[in-house]
C-alpha cells in the first residue's frame, strides 16, 4: 500500500520540528479567549470607554485516533509507519 493511500483518511498532521510525527482523523480544543479591558476617561467633559484586548487564552487541544510515523521499538525498519492502537492525547499550553 503506497504511503499516501495509508494517511488518506487522516484529516489533521501532528508536526514537530518541521517532521511530521503523527496524523490524526479527530482534533478537538481548537479554540481561543482574549480578555477585553475597558479603560474609561473623560474626553473633553464626555467619558469614554475604550476597549483593548488584554490576556490571550486557548483550550486544551485533544487529539483523537491518530497513527504515528516512528518505528515501533524493536523494530528493525526505519521511516516506516505504523498504525497505532487507537491513540488519544492531549496537550496544554
Amino acid at each position: 500500500m503506497a504511503k499516501n493511500e495509508l494517511f488518506a483518511n487522516y484529516q489533521f498532521l501532528l508536526e514537530i520540528d518541521g517532521i511530521a510525527t503523527a496524523y490524526f482523523k479527530s482534533v478537538s480544543g481548537l479554540d481561543s479567549e482574549v480578555e477585553v479591558i475597558e479603560h474609561r476617561e473623560t474626553n473633553k467633559g464626555r467619558e469614554v470607554v475604550r476597549k483593548v484586548p488584554g490576556l490571550r487564552k486557548w483550550g486544551d487541544i485533544t487529539f483523537k485516533r491518530g497513527m504515528t510515523t516512528t518505528p515501533r521499538k524493536g523494530s528493525s525498519s526505519s521511516g516506516t509507519t505504523t498504525p497505532s492502537s487507537p491513540m488519544s492525547a492531549t496537550s496544554t499550553r
